[in-house]
């Protein structure tokens, strides 16, 4: 195992990815409506386990009926709004991480732990015991040793306002109320990825509790095979990460720049995501962009003219350059609006990240390709969209490159 190398994994073998989405928005008066219950299959844990697990803790044990159980149980992904768990255990510390995971091997309890708990698969949800870890958010910044200590239940915005402004950050993701924990684990994609990397490989080391309620400190020296596994392993299957080291990059000190062309129409769609991925063959790492088309509320154009897309990014150098590799984006299509201009680093990353919108229900299918994606195959993704049956600005679906 150690003899793979992830960055060189990623780089021979992926070339492009795309991503199919489907965002449907819930307004909050829908929630008491659309509440949870724990399974059936949970009906044999009685009160005095749980009353159990609650004297155990030092934390809050939550369970149906109690102030605060609805909000602390409900995901931030109303997709799995209907998975309810049997408690919600608050850990005050690591000694509660490691009680709740053996109190549910003695009880044949599942169990799963939540951070931000955005996980678009379901992962931060169960009808068992949720742990939830967010108490443990305490975030420190050792400029000296050039890293950030983050505590497995702190979110984006916890480092990023650590952070913002100074020489040094940690490339992450844009939504700043998403779990840092889950966003490791995950791989960490974000609009510095290219040239900087992503989270999980500027994860130095890691505190994490395992099935057996063991407490291990993992880096590539000890316990290595695990640590390999958290960096980009996804879904925090290894245990509950508590805490996480990481070693941070110099922000630039140069101005970068940013651009975003706008177009119409599921034939611009077509001609704009294929060029992209073509610039995206010999684009230099200080590119980091995306191109995305969403479906829209049809007029009188009909479905494929409603149809909205867009290309946006940031590139670690001058307007010159910049305009040089995005160019043909300007020539595959007439855009309606086009904007590109140089700002500080801070600023750029000011742009991009964003508050959590309301509670809402969101998936994604998404598949990385080996090679260039035929032109065809873009058009029939294009079709998809074009035909969604969807178009508020509530529930729709949307393709991103």
């Amino acid at each position: 195992m150690t003899t793979l190398n992830r960055r060189g994994l990623l780089r021979a073998g992926t070339a492009a990815t795309l991503g199919f989405g489907l965002g449907i928005g819930l307004k909050a008066s829908s929630l008491a409506d659309d509440a949870g219950t724990p399974a059936a299959g949970m009906a044999g844990i009685g009160p005095g386990a749980l009353a159990d697990l609650g004297r155990r803790l030092e934390g809050t044990l939550l369970v149906p009926g109690d102030a605060g159980y609805e909000a602390q149980s409900r995901p931030s992904n109303g997709r799995f709004r209907h998975t309810r768990p049997l408690a919600v255990a608050q850990v005050a510390h690591e000694t509660d991480v490691a009680t709740c995971i053996l109190w549910s091997q003695e009880n044949g309890v599942p169990l799963v732990g939540r951070g931000g708990g955005h996980s678009y698969a379901g992962f931060s949800t169960t009808t068992g015991l949720l742990i939830d870890i967010r108490q443990l958010s305490t975030v420190v910044i050792n400029q000296g040793d050039r890293a950030a200590i983050i505590g497995g239940g702190a979110v984006n915005r916890d480092y990023f306002n650590l952070t913002a402004d100074g020489p040094l950050f940690l490339p992450g993701g844009t939504c700043l109320g998403v779990g840092v924990g889950g966003l490791t684990l995950g791989g960490g994609i974000g609009y510095n990825t290219h040239w900087a990397g992503l989270t999980c490989d500027h994860l130095r080391s890691s505190r994490i509790i395992t099935a057996s309620g063991e407490l291990l400190e993992i880096d590539e020296d000890n316990h290595g095979d695990l640590f390999w596994a958290c960096r980009g392993g996804a879904g925090g299957n290894f245990g509950i990460n508590t805490s996480l080291t990481f070693d941070l990059v110099e922000a630039p000190q140069s101005n970068v720049t940013f651009y975003r062309f706008d177009w119409r129409g599921a034939d611009a769609a077509a001609a704009v995501f294929a060029t992209f991925h073509a610039i995206l063959q010999s684009a230099p790492p200080a590119l980091n962009a995306v191109a995305q088309a969403q479906a829209s509320e049809v007029g009188d154009g009909g479905p494929r003219a409603a149809i909205d897309v867009f290309s946006r990014g940031q590139y670690i150098g001058p307007i010159s350059e910049l305009l040089d590799l995005v160019s043909p984006l300007l020539a595959a299509a007439k855009p309606t609006q086009a904007t590109i201009q140089e700002m500080t680093f801070w600023d750029m990353q000011r742009m991009f990240v964003s508050e959590e919108a309301d509670w809402h229900s969101y998936g994604d299918i998404s598949r990385y390709a080996a090679a260039p994606i035929p032109d065809r195959a873009i058009g029939d993704l294009v079709d998809l969209l074009a035909a969604c049956p969807s178009r508020t600005a509530t529930a729709n679906g949307s393709l991103w490159s």
